[in-house]
């Protein structure tokens, strides 16, 4: 079945989409407060328009979505902070919208997220590809092949290719809310919030990236 707008919470004309989380919206892309988010700051980038993975979206999308990236870990290495970041394209009955998620994390877990990634791949039976900062996701990706990508703001580059084996649906939340040390925070139920500390959180979100939103 195909999913469309008025269906996906993460579609911008969607009535089921929360836009009070909305940060920041760009010609092609927006970023948005998770629900439920590891830390305060802790955001999603999308693509306005529907698309599963960011190697299936369109080069204006994409080439958007790597702006508001870079913007971000800019705006958080001002605060002395690192960044996780990490994308999944997994099989799903139904198309899912695509979403790059952007941890901020205490600079000094940086050197030490690699191996966090790395030993959560081994417990459950997986490597990573190390990829060079000059390789282009888009050369080493087919446009419907299951992935998972993380990338750290100290360089390091992370990719599996997902085979037929089942892939854990919160690998990346696990790993982060780990190497955080709060690890029941790795389900984003548990860490929603009240609809009036979320607007607060957003509105310190604004306030934080306003001089590096690339809009």
């Amino acid at each position: 079945r195909r999913v469309h707008g008025q269906e996906c919470w993460f579609c911008l004309e969607s009535a089921r989409a929360d836009k009070k989380l909305v940060a920041s919206v760009g010609n092609v892309s927006y970023v948005a407060l998770a629900k439920g988010g590891i830390v305060d700051e802790h955001v999603l980038i999308m693509p306005i328009n529907h698309r599963v993975s960011f190697i299936s979206a369109e080069k204006e999308e994409q080439k958007e979505m790597l702006s508001y990236k870079n913007a971000l870990i800019k705006c958080f290495s001002s605060q002395k902070k690192g960044v996780v970041i990490f994308e999944r394209n997994l099989r799903t009955k139904t198309p899912q919208h695509m979403f790059i998620q952007v941890i901020p994390i205490p600079i000094e877990k940086e050197e030490s997220a690699q191996t966090f990634f790395q030993s959560e791949a081994q417990k459950e039976g997986f490597s990573f590809e190390i990829l060079p900062s000059d390789v282009d996701l888009n050369s080493v990706i087919s446009g419907d092949e299951p992935y998972f990508y993380a990338e750290i703001s100290n360089g390091v580059r992370l990719l599996h290719k997902i085979g037929k084996e089942k892939h854990p649906l919160q690998f990346g939340r696990k790993v982060v809310a780990n190497l955080l040390s709060v690890p029941e925070r790795e389900d984003w139920k548990v860490c929603c919030v009240s609809e009036e500390e979320e607007q607060k959180n957003r509105s310190k979100f604004r306030q934080l990236f306003k001089d590096y939103d690339i809009m």
